[in-house]
Formats: structure tokens, C-alpha cells, sequence
């Protein structure tokens, strides 16, 4: 099955009727990928908030627009739980700041099992975009999506996805011009900046552990 198979929407819906088997199975298929954008904005909560989003897509199942895909639907719910969680934190935590510092990422995950030096650069640079900016980046080169359902996930219209990206783009080069420490590393990672861009999305979260039986 591919990562918008039409059976996604099929098992939200029994999932909906108090099916837990079939909620268990839709988020097997879909949890690595939203824990993985949490953990580049989120710390420590990223599992927290990647539970939260399912259990969210239960209560917004009738908010679909016709032809969006699941993935579109998905991070859509994502960065609105991402977003919930920045306004509720009164002293936004240092777990979720725009800026983290270099220590404070040395366990995330992402970061422990990143083997290349590109790699955990790049993860640190990514970290520093805007949260709209950080998910345009992931929807395009992590999950290879379309035009219209990264609109659809980040809310705005597609005509305005090519400034956005470019936008991305230079933030997170002037990000890795910044950290990167010798010009070497620096013009490998600037040269192939979309072939790195697209390796992290082949990072395994080896410490992640299975989904909480605490869904709907």
C-alpha cells in the first residue's frame, strides 16, 4: 500500500465507529512520519502531540475536503496540534522554541541515529525554520507530496507553494551557512542541499516506541 492508499480513509471512518482495531492499524501506517515532524519542533512532546493528532483526526473526520488526501488531512491536524501546544506553553519551553540550541537536541532521536555529519546539520538547520516553513520542507522532500495537498495541509493556496519554498530554501541555507564549521562540509551540504534533504526521510527512529493504547 502506498502512503495515501483510499483504504486510510476506509479505516478512519471504522476507526469513527469504535472500531480500535482499525485506529490501530491507520496509525501503524502513518505515526513514524508525523513523529518525525514533531521531534525536528517538539522535543520531548513529540509523542504526546503525534497521540494527540490521531486521536484528533477522529473528532475532524468530517472536516475533509473532497479529494484531499489522507497525508494532506493528516499534518493539516498536525500543525494545528503543534500550533494549540505553542499557545497553551506560558513560558514556551525550551523544548519548542524556534531557536533550540545544539544541546538541547542530543536526544532527539532523529539526532542519535543521523550517521553522517550532513545529516545532523542539516536536522539542526531544519530546526531553526518558521513551523510553516519546517512542514512546507518536509511535505515536499520527505513525503514527496503534491502541490495541492501541501496547500491543503498548510492551509494557504497552491499558487503561493513556489515563493514559500524558495523562502525555505534560503532560510535554510543561510541556517547551514551559520553552523556549518569548515567550508568543506559546508559546500557538500549547499551543493546536494535536496539529496540531503531527502536522506532524512530515510533515518529509522530506532528508539521510537509503538503507539499507547490510550487512543478512542
Amino acid at each position: 500500500m502506498g502512503p495515501d492508499d483510499p483504504a486510510d480513509f476506509s479505516l478512519l471512518a471504522a476507526w469513527r465507529e469504535g472500531d480500535r482495531r482499525a485506529g490501530d492499524r491507520l496509525a501503524a501506517r502513518h505515526y513514524e512520519r508525523v513523529l518525525r515532524f514533531f521531534e525536528l519542533r517538539a522535543g520531548f512532546l513529540a509523542e504526546d502531540l503525534a497521540q494527540q493528532t490521531f486521536a484528533a483526526c477522529v473528532a475532524a473526520r468530517d472536516t475533509i475536503r473532497d479529494g484531499a488526501s489522507f497525508r494532506a488531512f493528516l499534518f493539516g491536524i498536525a500543525r494545528r496540534q503543534l500550533a494549540d501546544s505553542q499557545r497553551r506553553s506560558e513560558r514556551q519551553d525550551a523544548a519548542i522554541q524556534r531557536a533550540p540550541n545544539w544541546d538541547g537536541f542530543e536526544t532527539s532521536l532523529s539526532f542519535r541515529v543521523a550517521r553522517r555529519k550532513e545529516q545532523q546539520i542539516l536536522l539542526h538547520a531544519l530546526a531553526t525554520l518558521p513551523d510553516d516553513h519546517l512542514l512546507l520542507v518536509q511535505l515536499y522532500y520527505w513525503e514527496d507530496m503534491g502541490t495541492a495537498d501541501i496547500a491543503a495541509a498548510l492551509e494557504v493556496l497552491p499558487s503561493t507553494l513556489t515563493s514559500r519554498l524558495a523562502r525555505a530554501r534560503a532560510l535554510l541555507r543561510e541556517a547551514i551557512t551559520a553552523m556549518t564549521p569548515g567550508e568543506e562540509l559546508r559546500d557538500s551540504i549547499l551543493g546536494e542541499l535536496e539529496a540531503w534533504a531527502r536522506s532524512l526521510a530515510t533515518i529509522p527512529l530506532a528508539d521510537a516506541s509503538p503507539m499507547r493504547r490510550d487512543l478512542p
